[in-house]
């Protein structure tokens, strides 16, 4: 087919530009606006294959899309005749398909992208749709990767049973439509009936391909634990998908998103309960430097009736609760330990000019006393969070252990 050079509907003229992809029915190309710079795409069905089949084909196709108004479907914004005489119909220019960015997906990305395909497979599914074409060529994509949009296309060999709204096709026995690789094996043999699990097989192959980065083939294929074992809960989830026989598939997305959930529940649940079993409370190290290093006397002065006396340190309250609260000790009546302050790095005590000197010596038999009280203290505060940390994990094993159990028995 001859490249158009115009496209021209009842609304708007498009000067037709690069060719973005080529089907079994026709051509996409890039299109802009004459009367601007809004840029779209066209899928112009090929003038030398049109017969009747594939113009209400393309009919279904652009009904379907211009009317579905669903956010992972792709609209259809506009149509028309070209000069040959070739529908074609006018929707929103993506930044490519899956297939360009595939190789790229980490898997938390490959798993939002994934959903995004189910909503609109499910979308298609409500209105009665089967696609019988999905393949990563037939996911559009636009966006960045760390936030990826995603719309099913190409709905050209779609099965549409709302009667009001399409033209009824017979697809005849031994006409091939899809791709042979992602196809279900029940699209590959003649007179078999195809219902919406062929699609729920696709999604299967795209599924596994999002993180393997490979077409799954044969019993043999590469799992996904093989390669991403964070989600190792995916690959019964894929092997339903895969069944030879539709009766052993999922039978709808809504199942199949049940069971995905379920199952990664499931999964980050038995984790959670590895880690809390293997989990062992770590000694409680003491980072207190009044422990570390234990106050001690790097200056003394007197004034006022005031004895000061200056440490390395700041001291804190815990270490004058310390002090008293050691008990067993000598002192001059109205210089006793319960009588010190601390302000910063200085403890002050009340003492005479004439006591000052004994109040000191009192003080220093205080000192390693005091700071045995407190390490001790230390010990004990860090013995009991470690304690109370071991109390939580096994109170937190305990109720994800009797969670699973429940769960267990519970279906839906």
């Amino acid at each position: 087919m001859k490249k158009p050079e115009i496209l021209e509907t009842a609304f708007n003229v498009y000067r037709v530009g690069r060719q973005l992809g080529q089907g079994g029915a026709g051509y996409v190309f890039e299109v802009i606006e004459a009367q601007g710079e809004g840029k779209h795409a066209a899928k112009i069905l090929d003038s030398t294959r049109i017969n009747a089949d594939s113009r209400r084909r393309f009919k279904n196709e652009y009904k379907f899309c211009n009317r579905c108004c669903h956010p992972r479907i792709v609209p259809a914004t506009d149509y028309g005749l070209s000069e040959s005489g070739a529908p074609f119909f006018v929707m929103p220019l993506f930044d490519g398909s899956l297939r360009d960015v595939i190789d790229k997906l980490t898997p938390a990305s490959a798993v939002e992208i994934f959903l995004q395909i189910l909503d609109g497979v499910e979308a298609a599914h409500l209105n009665n749709v089967v696609h019988r074409d999905l393949k990563p060529e037939n996911i559009l994509f636009r966006g960045e990767m760390s936030q990826p949009q995603v719309v099913i296309s190409d709905f050209g060999i779609s099965r549409f049973t709302n009667n009001d709204l399409f033209t009824d096709i017979e697809t005849k026995a031994g006409v091939r439509l899809a791709n042979f690789q992602y196809a279900a094996p029940e699209q590959r043999m003649r007179g078999r009936p195809v219902d919406h699990r062929a699609d729920i097989y696709s999604l299967g192959l795209i599924f596994n391909e999002l993180f393997t980065k490979e077409l799954a083939v044969g019993e043999g294929y590469t799992l996904v634990s093989k390669v991403a074992a964070d989600h190792a809960f995916l690959d019964p989830i894929i092997s339903r998908m895969l069944q030879q026989d539709p009766d052993r598939r999922f039978g709808s997305i809504g199942e199949l998103r049940r069971s995905l959930g379920a199952a990664k529940g499931k999964f980050l649940e038995g984790q959670k309960l590895d880690r809390l079993r293997g989990c062992v409370v770590p000694e409680g190290e003491i980072t207190d430097p009044l422990v570390l290093d234990p106050p001690r006397l790097v200056d003394v002065d007197w004034n006022a009736g005031v004895l000061r006396l200056k440490f390395q340190h700041r001291l804190n309250q815990g270490w004058l609760n310390a002090l008293y609260n050691m008990g067993g000790y000598t002192s001059i009546m109205g210089s006793e330990p319960h009588t010190v302050r601390i302000i910063g790095e200085e403890a002050c005590i009340p003492a005479s000019s004439n006591s000052a000197e004994q109040v000191l010596n009192h003080f220093k038999q205080w000192l390693p006393r005091a700071n045995a009280v407190y390490r001790t203290t230390v010990q004990q505060a860090v013995a009991a969070e470690k304690r109370e940390r071991e109390e939580e994990l096994k109170a937190e094993l305990r109720a994800t252990e009797e969670r699973q159990r429940v769960r267990q028995l519970l279906s839906v």
